[in-house]
């Protein structure tokens, strides 16, 4: 408690005393304080280097954490933009990745605040990995330093705003997200403070410009961050600009704040229109389970990082499940130091922008991050109840944090308050004491000492940049067009994406993204376990894509898909192919005769006939290629509106709603594409037409009875199964010994038992040897079954269909065969139905 003589002796005595203490703010530029500068300077460029040791070492050849994690895919889009800039302006935003997604660096952070320093630096050695580092150890200094200024702005006191910026940059807090870089890049948040609290004193346009640029170019980095720094200058500015305009009748100053609004929003709308577009093309929008997933709880600010030294003990009693991301301790010093901001705080009186109400609105920051950082729902024990919290209300009010994957970031807005308390409570202590400035330059120093010691870490592990010349070699030969690496769905995703910017080569078809592009998968069960005979569809159907290059690792082919691939290069839509150091290069010609692009080319079937009223249920849309070239979907191949109707006897619509379909990027010639969907049922029985169309044309109308459909339990003894089964795929087949034969049967639900977990449903096949007399003898060794995928259907209804796809290896014997495909319930019967035969010829 402060002792004064009254009250307005107190207030005028500490608060000048406060503003004056550790020197006067005289201009940063003053002879002054220069020397003071200097030092703040190397003591957070020492920092910076000693965190991130042995790193500054070896900045031109090493990358830290992991050698194909975050590091390599921010590096890879740094070293993109730099080119793009001048190179390719009107592709900048296209990135160099996910060809067919439209705008995909929409679907991650821009980091454009990284960017100036990666670029500059890139062009002055000609060394991106030594560009990324030094912005990356940079972010350390950057951090503490922008911090400084904004609690030197708040404070007045040069020690207080050191171990502020100490906080900020270096404590266990921050430690626990620098392994992504781009989390790293947070010092527009204290930049965008510094002005929000100069306009709160002063009411300048200027600094609301300022503060609100600072904030755009903290989204424009890392959304998550952008947040933060919104939240805390709304904080700090917000309640005494309310106050004044509302109290005082201040119109000018309302319409300055509205003419700079308008202004940010005709300056920065442009990037935020590109995520909601990216976003509603392929619905990238976070689910609110994977927001509750990863969302904290109370105790995991008390679990350290796996960085620091000094809380092995506390790691061990807190450990974050299921990963590191809720490790969100923020060490013991600075929340003292903020705690005796917050006494020092609310014990001074004085006008709106004392420090009282000051010290208010961090501590509102501290509250609202810790609750942020809670999640939509209360979690106790690792475990989510059903308690809800604030922030599931504002997921569904407020579009932004519906891009937010880890709510328990939120615990660096904790983080950013507490810097700025501590701040405050070391400015105030050191007032207390009424030290000499030099004695309280050296008390501050001797905290931020503390702070750091503290928060010393372990040396951060550090790898070679990947060095594959081969694949260099290769890319750079694939310039004139988008390149396809295959395997698809490699180990080495992240760190394609970084080659292909450093070969400067056509943009990517698959590669690595905070958003995963749904159109990864079609193009990993595209490429891999398919038969020869499909070798030459395939390549024309990639071509039909815009596919000009594919990029084979040999290494991590598997016999079957080498043999798939040796067979595409004989294809006449490729030019020519190329093999070296391990890396293959197929160029595909460009297509002579333009693909199909009309819905109507398609054939499509929803797998349902009989259902029961007011019902939900999964089923499959199947769509087949019919023609004879290749098909692509109107325009691209986005996230698309199904409309199914429901049309009863009479012809009237009597069920109407509109549920999500994703087309292919392109189907091969006799290609089948499944895709599960909902289906909403009427509630009145009868016999109905169900409509489909998509982009208004219509691509299926069937009939469909509703009504009771028998329905018992599933029995040991099989009973109730039964199916109507429909070949899509080719029925007679020759091929050599061992290859893939592709298969795709559409499976009815015709008996009364549900096909779902208990039943254990399969398609399978069993394959008989055709001597010369035409006598059959089973060859059980090939015998093989396709599953029933569960986690998305649950279970498939009678009158609800499933559509089985897969690949059926021939037999390795030279021969005449048989193959019969049927269902089953697994260790339990055959279905007692006519099964499928396909034709096949092994030839020697």
């Amino acid at each position: 408690m402060l002792v004064a003589p009254s009250r307005r002796h107190r207030a005028t005595a500490l608060g000048t005393a406060w503003l004056r203490h550790g020197g006067r703010a005289r201009g940063w530029a003053s002879s002054g304080e220069r020397p003071w500068l200097a030092l703040v300077v190397a003591v957070f460029a020492g920092a910076a280097v000693l965190f991130t040791f042995p790193l500054a070492l070896v900045a031109g050849s090493h990358v830290a954490f992991n050698a194909d994690g975050d590091q390599l895919w921010i590096m890879g889009i740094l070293e993109w933009q730099r080119h793009a800039l001048f190179g390719q302006p009107d592709q900048f935003f296209a990135g160099h990745f996910y060809y067919g997604a439209g705008n995909a660096l929409f679907g991650s952070d821009l980091l454009l605040g990284l960017l100036p320093v990666t670029a500059l630096t890139a062009w002055l050695t000609d060394n991106p990995t030594l560009a990324f580092n030094v912005a990356y150890i940079g972010s350390f200094f950057l951090n503490a330093l922008a911090m400084y200024a904004a609690a030197y702005v708040v404070t007045g006191s040069r020690a207080g705003a050191l171990v502020a910026g100490i906080v900020y940059g270096f404590a266990p807090a921050q430690l626990a997200y620098v392994n992504h870089p781009q989390f790293a890049a947070a010092w527009w948040i204290p930049l965008a403070v510094l002005f929000a609290v100069r306009f709160a004193r002063r009411n300048r346009w200027t600094d609301a410009a300022l503060a609100l640029v600072m904030i755009w170019m903290q989204f424009l980095t890392n959304v998550h961050l952008g947040l933060h720094a919104a939240l805390a200058a709304a904080a700090l500015a917000g309640p005494s600009t309310i106050w004044r305009i509302g109290t005082r009748r201040d119109w000018q100053l309302a319409l300055r704040l509205l003419a700079v609004g308008v202004a940010g929003a005709a300056l920065f709308t442009p990037f935020v229109l590109g995520y909601v577009n990216f976003a509603e093309a392929w619905r990238a929008e976070r689910d609110i389970t994977e927001v509750r997933h990863w969302s904290a709880q109370l105790t995991d600010y008390l679990s350290p990082s796996a960085r620091l030294r000094w809380y092995d003990a506390l790691k061990e009693s807190f450990p974050a499940t299921p990963t590191g991301e809720r490790r969100i301790f923020p060490g013991f010093i600075p929340p003292v130091l903020a705690l005796m901001g917050v006494g020092f705080g609310f014990a001074w009186r004085g006008g709106w922008w004392g420090r009282r109400r000051l010290t208010a609105a961090m501590l509102a920051l501290v509250a609202g991050g810790v609750l942020l950082s809670l999640g939509p729902n209360w979690r106790w024990n690792g475990q989510t109840t059903g308690i809800e919290l604030p922030y599931q209300g504002l997921f569904d009010a407020f579009p932004p944090l519906r891009a937010v994957r880890v709510a328990a970031r939120f615990s660096l807005l904790v983080h950013t308050a507490i810097a700025l308390l501590a701040a405050v409570g070391v400015a105030a202590a050191l007032c207390r004491l009424r030290l000499r400035p030099r004695m309280a330059l050296l008390s501050g120093l001797a905290i931020a000492g503390i702070v750091v010691l503290e928060a010393w870490p372990n040396a951060i592990p550090v790898h070679p940049t990947p060095d594959r010349p081969g694949m260099l070699a290769a890319l750079r030969e694939a310039r004139d067009g988008p390149v396809l690496f295959v395997p698809v769905a490699g180990e080495q995703e992240i760190e394609w994406t970084w080659w292909a910017a450093l070969a400067r080569s056509g943009r990517l078809v698959n590669g690595y993204s905070g958003h995963i592009w749904q159109q990864s998968w079609f193009f990993r069960d595209l490429t891999q376990g398919r038969s020869v005979t499909e070798a030459d569809s395939l390549a024309g159907g990639l071509s039909a894509f815009g596919v000009r290059t594919v990029l084979l690792n040999e290494g991590a082919l598997g016999p079957e898909d080498r043999r798939l691939w040796t067979a595409v290069r004989a294809s006449p839509h490729v030019e020519d192919a190329a093999t070296q150091e391990g890396y293959t290069r197929i160029k595909l010609r460009r297509p002579s005769i333009p693909p199909s692009r009309e819905w109507t080319d398609l054939r499509a079937d929803f797998l349902v006939r009989n259902v029961p009223p007011s019902a939900g249920l999964v089923s499959s849309l199947v769509f087949e290629n019919t023609t004879d070239r290749p098909w692509t979907p109107p325009g691209d191949s986005r996230v698309r509106v199904l409309d199914l109707a429901w049309i009863g006897p009479s012809g009237e619509v009597v069920m109407r709603y509109s549920p999500d379909v994703l087309p292919p990027p392109f189907l091969m010639r006799g290609q089948v594409h499944r895709q599960p969907m909902h289906l909403l049922t009427p509630g009145d029985a009868g016999a109905y037409r169900l409509r489909g169309r998509v982009d208004g044309v219509e691509i299926f109308d069937q009939p469909v009875r509703v009504g009771a459909v028998p329905r018992t339990p599933f029995q040991s003894d099989g009973q109730g199964l039964y199916a109507a089964l429909t070949l899509r795929t080719p029925s007679e087949f020759e091929v050599p010994p061992g290859d893939l034969l592709p298969l795709h049967v559409d499976a009815l639900n015709t008996g009364v038992v549900a096909w779902d977990g208990p039943a254990v449903i399969r398609l399978g096949w069993r394959w008989f040897q055709i001597g010369p007399d035409g006598s059959e003898v089973e060859r059980r060794e090939w015998e093989g079954r396709i599953l029933l995928e569960g986690h998305l259907y649950a279970s498939i209804a009678p009158g609800a269909g499933y559509a089985y796809a897969g690949a059926v290896p021939a037999p390795t014997e030279p021969g005449r065969y048989v193959v019969r495909v049927l269902m089953l319930a697994e260790l339990v019967a055959w279905f007692e139905i006519e099964p499928i035969e396909i034709q096949v010829v092994v030839t020697p």
